[in-house]
Order: structure tokens, then sequence, then C-alpha cells
């Protein structure tokens, strides 16, 4: 990581990267469809409960 970093910071961002990363171009997305809620960091998702 240190030798991509150096070689980027030479010749420019994103100039040298991993190959599992994909192109720049490819949209990535996370599936999110199942993931748990963000309770303790989001006010938004804090859970209610009606009596």
């Amino acid at each position: 990581m240190k030798s991509i970093d150096a070689l980027n910071h030479r010749f420019g961002l994103r100039k040298i990267h991993l190959a599992v990363e994909g192109e720049e171009k490819q949209a990535w997305h996370a599936k999110s469809e199942f993931r748990s809620g963000n309770y303790l960091s989001d006010l938004k998702e804090i859970l209610t409960i009606q009596i």
C-alpha cells in the first residue's frame, strides 16, 4: 500500500489501484436491503415503541 500511495502521489490520484477495485466508471453500490439499522449513530433511526 505504501508503494501504491507513493506512485499515486508521484503520478497523480488514481493512476495506480488494485485490480479488485474495478474500473472507475463502474458504479458500485452495497446491497443494503438486509442491513441492520444505525440505531446508535443516526437519530432518524431510533426505534420508537407505541403502547
